[in-house]
């Protein structure tokens, strides 16, 4: 429980208001306790002989006194609760996400970011909910609880001896739940999980779906994963019924008893009328306090579930890379490369042996699948932990060097499908770019590659992505070819750069690749001949 907890802690960003917030919630809880207290004592002024009226009103008033400060806590606790949350779960789901995003390769064999999108909404908000409800719910069940016994202890010692006993009695019952509780509880995320991983699958094939007429398979394969989710639901909410069921019988079992006491208690001149109704008012606050202990139990069990696969995710070792880096390369090798995709035995390359300079334009060719992207990824710094052999930057081996710094400093790639982020067009444009690059650059190269249509036509502030109806596959290379071209690397790696191009933007690019390669180092991957004919030497991937 402590790890559990110290985890939540650290995710909380402003502890200040974290302070605030439970100060508020403990005043709250404090004023919940004299309310019944005052309430008692006006009754018994009211069986007096001669009640003072002035004593009551006086009485009243600090009644509603109370009532008004405790309304004034339970809102500031909750604008507080409010930022608390968010800003919690944010962080919480921003480490594990940059987490992610630096896993070794392995790790994303299989992998389904919908379902990893679902699992940490549900994780991150179910911890971040938990500690900030338990921690304020614990200091103010605690608190109240403690008060209350204590108050009964002064009114009447037998009446508070009973509270203890009988709320002891109410808060037993969840211990005979907890392991099967905790299991249902993970099954059912699990499976809550994957069900929105199918029916964001369906979402996205749509167009796939309807070209091929697949309505019927979409609906088996929701139909299936749903009866999974739904026997994990039905085994998690019987569970739940069945503390619910037994809770109340032990609440009216405790309340009976308890009112027997008090009115044994009344008959014997030992507890006035009045406090009878503080007793009980007291005594419903205990037992919602014994019940939410006894919830605590389940609530605990869920957040545990959440927190366990958190850490089952931060457990996943991280990409380990070199220390070193390049300014500047002249030449890249690699010799007996031999490479396998993890969670496969198949070789993609083997036995590879090349070398490329400074002011060459090398072109790759070969049949499909016998490497060439691969290579390329290789080469970038991509699954350098899995390969056999040797990949040097000049004199330097691949595996001394620090990947990421290698490409965000040294390398350009144009993906085979590039990606298009939903951001301004300008921005996908210049997301590369060392530094802020002149507008006039970019129109420029927009013209070379004949995207000058498209941005006259779209503002340049416009928010695209890969969805955006009005880019074709065309047009998405050349948004990847340009921003590549305005980061300006010395390394340039392009594959299949001219794949869906058009005559013209085809040749200009061609042509400005030779009239750059002085200074660069550029490999082509291609089945364009045109292209392969204007690269200076030719490898050819053989596996």
């Amino acid at each position: 429980m402590f790890s559990l907890f110290s985890f939540c802690w650290r995710s909380i960003p402003n502890k200040k208001m974290l302070v605030g917030y439970l100060f508020s919630s403990s005043a709250q809880a404090i004023l919940s306790v004299a309310s019944p207290l005052v309430a008692g004592n006006i009754i018994n002024m009211l069986l007096e002989n001669n009640p003072s009226m002035r004593l009551i009103a006086d009485m009243c008033l600090l009644l509603a006194f109370c009532c008004i400060l405790a309304a004034v806590f339970n809102y500031l606790s909750s604008i507080l609760y409010t930022y608390l949350q968010a800003d919690s779960s944010f962080e919480l789901e921003l480490q594990a996400v940059s987490h992610i995003q630096r896993l070794t390769p392995s790790f994303f064999v299989g992998y389904d970011p919908a379902y990893w999108r679902k699992r940490l909404n549900d994780d991150t908000n179910g911890i971040s909910l938990f500690f900030l409800m338990s921690a304020t719910k614990v200091l103010e069940n605690g608190t109240t609880f403690i008060a209350m016994v204590v108050i009964l202890a002064i009114l009447d010692p037998l009446l508070s001896i009973a509270s203890i006993l009988l709320t002891f009695f109410a808060g037993s019952i969840y211990q005979f739940f907890k392991k099967k509780s905790y299991d249902s509880s993970l099954t059912f995320q699990d499976e809550l999980s994957r069900y929105s991983s199918c029916v964001q699958e369906q979402l996205t094939n749509v167009e796939f779906i309807r070209l091929h007429i697949l309505f019927s398979r979409s609906v088996k394969m929701m139909r299936e994963v749903f009866q999974t989710l739904r026997n994990a639901m039905y085994q998690t909410n019987k569970v739940g019924a069945q503390i619910n069921l037994f809770t109340g019988i032990s609440r009216g079992i405790a309340e009976a008893l308890l009112l027997f006491v008090a009115a044994t208690e009344i008959l014997a001149g030992t507890l006035q009328v009045g406090y009878v109704a503080t007793a009980l008012g007291f005594f419903t606050t205990m037992v919602t306090a014994i019940e939410y202990f006894t919830g605590f139990g389940y609530d605990y069990q869920k957040a545990l579930v959440n927190y366990t696969r958190l850490k089952q995710l931060w457990n996943e070792p991280e990409e380990k890379h070199g220390s070193k880096s390049l300014d500047q390369t002249d030449k890249i090798s690699f010799k007996q490369l031999s490479f396998s995709y993890p969670g496969s035995q198949v070789s993609v390359i083997q036995d590879a042996c090349g070398e490329f300079e400074v002011g060459t334009l090398y072109g790759i060719s070969g049949h499909n699948g016998s490497g060439k992207s691969t290579l390329l990824k290789l080469i970038a710094g991509e699954y350098f932990r899995y390969y056999g052999g040797d990949i040097c930057y000049d004199q330097l081996h691949l595996s001394e060097l620090d990947q990421y710094a290698l490409r965000r400093d040294l390398i350009g790639f144009v993906e085979q499908e590039p990606a298009i982020l939903q951001d301004t067009l300008w921005n996908n444009l210049t997301l590369l770019a060392k530094n802020k690059p002149d507008r006039r650059r970019v129109i420029e190269l927009a013209d070379l590659l004949g995207l000058d249509d498209f941005i006259a036509n779209n503002d340049l502030d416009e928010v695209v992505d890969t969805h955006h109806t009005s880019l074709s596959g065309g047009e998405k290379q050349k948004i990847a070819i340009i921003r590549m071209l305005l980061k300006n690397p010395r390394v340039m790696l392009l594959d299949e750069p001219t794949s869906a191009l058009d005559a013209v933007s085809k040749a200009n690019l061609i042509q400005y690749l030779k009239d750059i390669r002085k200074n660069h180092l550029i490999i082509v991957v291609s089945h364009d001949q045109d292209l392969l004919a204007a690269c200076d030497a030719l490898y050819e991937a053989t596996n």
